[in-house]
C-alpha cells in the first residue's frame, strides 16, 4: 500500500520505474498493490507505477478523511486475509471492493 499526501518526496532507493517493475513481478500472485493519494492526480500516479484503477482511490487529507480512509483499507484487508490464496490472486486487482470470489 502506497498511502501519499502528493508532495513529491524523491526516494533515494526506488524511482517510480523500479516500483513499477517490482509490481509487474508480482501482479498473479497474491500480492495486492494499493495507491491511495489526496489530490486530482491520484489515479494518474497510481496507473504510472501499474496499480489499477480499481485498487486506487483518492482521500481526504483530514483527520477524519484520513480515519475514514485507514478504516475502508482495513476492512479491505480483513476480507482479503479470509480468502484462499487462489480467492487472493483473482482478487488481487479488486483488492479495495472486498468482494469475495466464493
Amino acid at each position: 500500500m502506497i498511502v501519499t499526501d502528493e508532495y513529491k518526496n524523491a526516494s533515494r532507493e526506488f524511482s517510480g520505474q523500479m516500483i513499477s517493475e517490482l509490481i509487474e513481478a508480482r501482479k498473479g500472485q497474491t500480492w495486492a498493490f494499493v495507491f491511495l493519494g489526496t489530490d486530482e492526480t491520484t489515479f494518474e500516479e497510481g496507473e504510472a507505477i501499474g496499480v489499477s484503477s480499481a485498487n486506487t482511490t483518492q482521500w481526504d487529507a483530514s483527520s477524519e478523511g484520513t480515519s475514514t480512509m485507514f478504516s475502508q483499507v482495513s476492512q479491505a484487508q480483513s476480507s482479503y486475509r479470509a480468502m484462499s490464496s487462489d480467492q487472493r490472486a483473482a482478487s488481487s486487482e479488486r483488492f479495495l471492493d472486498g468482494e469475495n470470489d466464493d
